[in-house]
């Protein structure tokens, strides 16, 4: 490549990068030395990409709106001309959001997308018994819920400005979303093992599968990262991949 692409990377939702952390994870070891090493050897340029209330990015209000995060990545992106995006778990919502409702993105690599809501369905039952209770109780008992109940960890760990960002976030189904971004401007990635983000229910909900610029991997949600170092052939095959789609050269 004569003039190196540039490609954000935007990671998932999670507690390892927590801004609150003192001891944050490196964040090529969240992403997995390995395959990153091998983009960056075939001459991409890549940002790795700090969301706010993780990394070093300290927000400045006291929540975040999925589309506040959208708003944010839109800046980052025009100003460094950036064109292409690997983005897993949460961060694929930001980019899914994104791609699809402005003209900046060539394309973009979804990884374990939490992009799915097994809920949505019961969310929306639970929207119309909302109006007629007050905003404050029902903010206690969800962090009541969180924090006592099921001892979610995304929640427990968090600070106030992330507690109050997941109880805005974590409800929102893009499964239509995803359908306004065009199969040659997007690829997915899943662990056939990932229980956080199955691809089966990805399926069922979207009618997207393997053979529509979607790979299923062996392994969890964090694939990639757990065959960092033990399984070159897995770590190469998705670099490779990404290489010839971003290169235009997939399925040559």
């Amino acid at each position: 490549m004569n003039k190196k692409i540039k490609i954000a990377l935007v990671p998932g939702w999670s507690t390892e990068l927590y801004h609150n952390k003192k001891e944050k994870q490196d964040i090529k070891k969240y992403w997995g030395e390995n395959w990153i090493k091998k983009l960056e050897n075939f001459g991409f340029e890549l940002f790795f990409y700090d969301q706010a209330g993780f990394g070093n990015h300290k927000a400045e209000k006291t929540f975040y709106t999925l589309d506040d995060y959208v708003l944010d990545l839109k800046k980052y992106l025009e100003e460094n001309n950036i064109k292409y995006l690997i983005a897993k778990s949460f961060g694929a919502a930001i980019a899914t959001k994104l791609k699809a409702e402005f003209n900046l993105l060539e394309k973009i690599i979804l990884i374990s997308p939490a992009i799915i809501r097994q809920t949505a369905n019961k969310e929306i039952q639970a929207n119309k018994i909302k109006k007629f209770i007050p905003k404050q109780i029902i903010e206690l008992a969800r962090d009541f819920y969180l924090t006592n109940i099921v001892k979610n960890k995304y929640y427990t760990e968090a600070d106030d400005f992330l507690r109050k960002t997941y109880r805005e976030i974590v409800t929102i189904d893009l499964s239509k979303k995803i359908l306004e971004i065009p199969e040659a401007e997007r690829m997915f990635f899943f662990g056939d093992q990932d229980t956080a983000t199955p691809y089966k229910l990805f399926k069922k909900k979207t009618e997207i599968e393997e053979g529509d610029n979607l790979f299923l991997f062996p392994g969890g949600h964090n694939f990639l990262r757990d065959f960092d170092g033990k399984n070159s052939d897995i770590t190469t095959y998705a670099a490779n991949l990404i290489k010839n789609f971003i290169e235009n050269k997939y399925g040559k």
